[in-house]
């Protein structure tokens, strides 16, 4: 009953900063539409982009999360060699990804479609490396069973995303659709440095940050939950990748920019079902470890 509890206010909690955090991020959507004018394709650009985004996120965090999970509830486990792996596989995984970007720019602008645009590209691939970095900080915040610290960082990003873009784009009457990426990344780049705590935990608690063994065995078992993860996230966003390329028009990012602004009433499910998962997957995984290691201790 106790743990049913814990769950149901840790969801609560969760909730919080995913359902009203999202709700109020939505209240974008009419701001960018009101200023980006549609013949312009700018929330077309926007949507595309994003879902270019979301995808990557799921790369370059390639299950780590889940995996963390896994691994510093294990018994034989040190978990903060766990985290400090973890933090240093995904930091280094993100860092190799945005060498790669800067190396190969006007092929990857040339390949979405941005050849006068590189800036689009650049500013998102720097966004999208240091959320898949901020995963596992926030990770550990739910492993260390702080929601509310969790959830402040969370609407605290989004607090400073809305106010941004009303200065710009309604203070200041802005129409460029790329001050909505450089906005992204200001914001992003600040809750960085609200980690620091967590980020000291990880990189300078002593040992080693990379244990080459550890590292193999979580490998091993995150690749299967990769997997996973891009067919769910294609699901979501394939339609706003592809749509660019099937729809041939000279206006495919102003009837891109319809789609994905009429398709945001569809989040409100992802909502909740975020929002439980947050709760649920530390959980899960603790009681899990527990019952296979009874299942598998001797009968005293």
């Amino acid at each position: 009953m106790a743990n049913l509890k814990s769950l149901a206010k840790d969801t609560a909690i969760y909730g919080m900063s995913s359902i009203i955090g999202r709700f109020l991020n939505y209240l974008l959507v009419p701001l960018y539409t009101a200023k980006i004018s549609a013949a312009s394709g700018g929330y077309g650009v926007i949507t595309n982009i994003y879902a270019y985004t979301a995808l990557l996120l799921v790369i370059l965090t390639y299950g780590m999360e889940t995996t963390f999970f896994r691994y510093a509830n294990k018994a034989d486990q040190d978990p903060k060699k766990v985290y400090s792996t973890t933090l240093s596989l995904v930091g280094l995984s993100s860092l190799l990804f945005i060498a790669l970007v800067f190396i190969f720019l006007q092929p990857i602008c040339n390949f979405m479609g941005y050849p006068d645009h590189p800036s689009y590209v650049w500013v998102m691939a720097v966004t999208v490396a240091i959320d898949a970095f901020q995963c596992i900080p926030f990770a550990y915040l739910r492993y260390k069973k702080r929601p509310i610290k969790f959830a402040a960082f969370k609407l605290l990003f989004i607090a400073l995303n809305i106010i941004l873009n009303i200065v710009y784009y309604l203070i200041l009457n802005g129409h460029e659709v790329g001050f909505a990426f450089y906005i992204n990344l200001v914001c992003t780049g600040t809750i960085t440095f609200c980690f620091w705590k967590e980020l000291k935990d990880g990189f300078f608690a002593g040992g080693k940050l990379l244990d080459m063994p550890l590292a193999k065995k979580m490998l091993s078992y995150s690749w299967p939950i990769l997997i996973l993860g891009i067919a769910g996230i294609l699901n979501q966003t394939a339609g706003y990748i592809l749509f660019p390329y099937v729809y041939k028009d000279s206006d495919a990012h102003a009837q891109l920019g319809i789609f994905g602004a009429a398709s945001k009433i569809a989040m409100i499910m992802s909502m909740i079902t975020q929002a439980f998962r947050y709760a649920y997957e530390p959980s899960f995984l603790v009681n899990h470890v527990i019952r296979t290691t009874k299942k598998h201790m001797p009968e005293q």
